[in-house]
């Protein structure tokens, strides 16, 4: 059974943004309600936090982050991709996601589109490339040699990148499979 926490700052945020009021939040009859509550799940010995208005089975699009943070500020820059805030939940995965945590989302959220936030640098962007391909329960090994060139070991096969190139999309084409998943880098939406 998933533990239930609070957080008070969501409910602000999702009033000043989405002008979603108090009471439209507390009226409803759902189970996970943003106004305060928070699901996490554990994984191995990681809790996923995923924050949500709506009733969890109808939730259509789910936001991945590093943390919450980041999600609520992409969520905010992008308010018109989002209309009806009661159909997405955010996700705060933690700094370092696994194999593990994207088949617990997929059990969890079943039928959604996935977008993938996490940072512009090689950290997210082995983020992006494990939980997608966590997404299709296909595994995958990332290695990162002292001279910035990654190894990534995928469908029995071995892949060498340079650092300072590799995204989701160069892996993709490397690979010659797509994912079809959303990404979205914070290059420069936190220092605004």
């Amino acid at each position: 059974m998933p533990e239930i926490l609070v957080d008070e700052g969501l409910l602000g945020f999702l009033e000043n943004v989405f002008k979603v009021s108090n009471d439209e939040v507390s009226g409803s009859k759902a189970i996970g309600m943003l106004s305060s509550p928070t699901h996490q799940f554990q994984v191995s010995t990681h809790y996923l936090k995923v924050y949500h208005i709506g009733e969890l089975a109808l939730i259509r699009q789910v936001i991945i982050s590093y943390n919450a943070d980041e999600a609520l500020a992409f969520l905010s820059s992008n308010r018109l991709r989002f209309p009806d805030i009661g159909t997405v939940a955010v996700v705060a995965i933690g700094l370092k996601p696994g194999l593990h945590h994207a088949r617990m989302l997929k059990k969890i959220f079943p039928v959604t589109k996935w977008y993938l936030i996490f940072s512009a640098d090689i950290m997210g962007n082995c983020a992006d490339i494990i939980i997608a391909a966590g997404f299709h329960q296909l595994p995958v090994a990332i290695h990162l040699n002292d001279d910035s060139i990654v190894w990534i070991r995928f469908l029995a096969n071995e892949y060498l990148f340079p650092a300072d190139t590799l995204t989701l999309n160069t892996f993709e084409k490397a690979v010659k499979r797509r994912f079809g998943i959303r990404t979205d880098k914070l290059r420069n939406l936190l220092a605004k």
